[in-house]
């Protein structure tokens, strides 16, 4: 999903008639978890494996408004900001300048050659990626680092649940 802005996005999960969608997005995060919609008059639709990545901007300080009610263990403290892993805010250059040159044709080429192999993965028989033995040493340092940081007592229990989600 990707949306211009994230904040529309967090105010249309409080409204009305919409209160599945929090439940849905959180479930649908990892990839591995069914999910079943029941419509009046439409029947069931069940996916075996939901996996949505949300990609969008915003402002510093409507995240951070979010962040609070999360801190302070209100409504909005359900997992599902948890689970945002990367956030990215770049600060902007001092100077700008005016650059005009032509698209790279050959990365775009390699990019599109990418989702499509992407999109022609077979969901019965899904891709299994295995670390080489120097990156799974890496990622097991990484791990261990990881858990001692979850299991420290300096953490508020909203940033431990957010470094929690890193083990899957």
């Amino acid at each position: 999903m990707i949306r211009d802005e994230l904040s529309g996005w967090f105010a249309s999960l409080e409204k009305q008639g919409r209160e599945g969608e929090r439940e849905f997005f959180s479930s649908a995060w990892n990839g591995d978890t069914g999910y079943t919609i029941d419509r009046i008059s439409r029947g069931s639709i069940h996916v075996p494996a939901c996996c949505v990545s949300i990609l969008g901007g915003i402002p510093p300080a409507r995240l951070r408004a979010y962040l609070s009610d999360v801190l302070k263990d209100g409504p909005s403290n359900d997992g599902l900001m948890q689970r945002f892993q990367l956030l990215v805010y770049p600060d902007a250059p001092g100077e700008w300048k005016y650059v005009d040159r032509p698209p790279n044709h050959r990365a775009i080429d390699r990019v599109t050659h990418a989702f499509r192999r992407i999109v022609e993965l077979d969901c019965e028989c899904p891709l299994i990626l295995k670390f080489t033995p120097d990156a799974q040493e890496l990622f097991q340092e990484w791990m261990g680092l990881l858990e001692c940081r979850v299991r420290a007592d300096d953490l508020s229990p909203a940033m431990q649940a957010h470094l929690a989600k890193f083990r899957v």
